[in-house]
């Protein structure tokens, strides 16, 4: 960092960092789990400014107020506990006082308006895969099913982005309405500040919520495709030891775990078997996006005896489908099949 260079936090307005903080999982998610405290304490707040309360009153109300509405002992007390902390810590005048009033309600809209986003639904998913295996005649392609992927893939953040970015217009709209007009009591400057925070802090969250559907809808989209051929897919995603599986294919004799990630961050690595004790005989990687696929990664693919399955027409595979690691797409049914000894039902 440069000499006289702001730190990372003070660059960030207090407004911004509250917004963050109401929201963090890790500090209890007060803003989704209990907006009816974000409410309560945006009332005592609001009274106890306009009474010129000292510092030490609203420290003690903002205590309060959080954890009132949690239990003593609990993991959720010591997480709003933290919140407690972090948020007090912020407020150091009566003027950040007023910027984590202020950013109560806004904290609460912006949460509604990322639950209104629609999804990609499971009858969609399913849509899209029987399109791309189902021949003319009724019968079953096993080699087009990696497509549908992609196109659920696609459709998804078409739909979901597409929502998001609707409920932000019109959450922007509120704000313009009720905060940002001309005889509102907050400056230009302000009222900037509020618009800034709050469409940054939802577009973050927003990302978030895309990445963590996408891995979703993947994983229904490999296991319905899986069943339609009539491959025995089971269980529920979960840790075999220390070996993160999103979806297993198993029968009495053999065991394979998929991993389902849209791309191959580092987070790949939590799927390989390595030294675990595991009964699983194979891990698979489904992944749509390749930009992350690296020789040195598909190195500890091959290492742990996986394999990694992406889409024919990306740069990954032609630069590395002469890699023992690496397959395609469009084998992924049939070889899960030849793996595991058992037909495919294609009828």
């Amino acid at each position: 960092m440069r000499f006289g260079q702001d730190s990372p936090e003070e660059i960030q307005n207090d407004l911004y960092w509250f917004l963050r903080y109401l929201i963090k999982a890790d500090y209890g998610g007060i803003a989704t789990n209990n907006p009816g405290t974000v409410k309560e304490l945006r009332r005592k707040l609001n009274h106890l400014l306009d009474n010129d309360a000292e510092l030490e009153e609203l420290h003690s109300a903002i205590k309060n107020t959080l954890l009132g509405a949690t239990t003593k002992g609990t993991d959720k007390y010591k997480e709003v506990n933290q919140l407690v902390a972090k948020i007090n810590g912020r407020v150091d005048s009566r003027e950040s006082a007023w910027e984590l009033k202020r950013s109560c309600q806004p904290i609460l809209k912006s949460t509604q308006a990322l639950d209104r986003a629609p999804e990609i639904d499971d009858d969609t998913i399913k849509l899209y895969v029987d399109n791309a295996i189902e021949d003319s005649d009724g019968s079953l392609s096993p080699r087009n099913g990696f497509d549908a992927f992609t196109t659920i893939d696609e459709e998804g953040t078409i739909v979901q982005a597409g929502g998001q970015n609707k409920q932000l217009i019109l959450l922007v709209e509120e704000l313009l309405e009720n905060d940002c007009h001309p005889d509102s009591d907050l400056s230009r400057r302000e009222q900037a500040i509020l618009l800034a925070s709050v469409c940054q802090e939802f577009e973050r969250r927003a990302g978030q919520s895309r990445s963590s559907n996408a891995g979703g809808v993947l994983e229904t989209g490999v296991e319905y495709l899986l069943d339609r051929f009539g491959l025995p897919v089971t269980g529920e995603p979960s840790h075999v030891d220390t070996v993160e599986i999103d979806v297993f294919v198993e029968t009495e004799a053999t065991t394979l775990g998929l991993s389902c990630k849209r791309s191959q961050r580092e987070r790949f690595r939590q799927s390989l078997r390595r030294d675990s004790d595991t009964d699983l005989d194979a891990v698979w990687f489904v992944t749509l996006e390749t930009g992350d696929i690296s020789e040195e990664k598909l190195n500890h693919i091959a290492e742990d005896n996986a394999r990694a399955y992406v889409p024919e027409e990306t740069p990954a595979w032609k630069e590395y489908k002469a890699h023992e690691a690496m397959y395609p797409g469009s084998d992924f049914v049939e070889d899960i099949a030849e793996f595991l000894d058992v037909e495919l039902e294609t009828a």
